[in-house]
């Protein structure tokens, strides 16, 4: 299962092979992105499922009449 909801920087890549694989990958806005860190915070140990995340999220959107990005977009950065 993996728990982690943003993705940890491989350490082992170039610059150049970071900025391809940004590009090829859809992106959260900066706004949804501020959502997940005034909301929730990585704790050791602690596992919530992206679906749980997204449920809450939507549930904003929805309260703030914000346009929510797609399930798949959510949480990448």
């Amino acid at each position: 299962m993996h728990c982690g909801l943003l993705e940890e920087p491989d350490m082992d890549s170039t610059d150049e092979e970071k900025e391809n694989n940004r590009a090829s990958k859809p992106h959260s806005t900066p706004a949804t992105l501020q959502w997940l860190e005034e909301n929730y915070e990585i704790a050791e140990g602690v596992c919530i499922p992206r679906s749980a995340l997204y449920m809450h999220y939507l549930d904003f959107c929805e309260k703030n009449d914000t346009q929510p990005v797609n399930a798949a977009s959510f949480g990448k950065q």
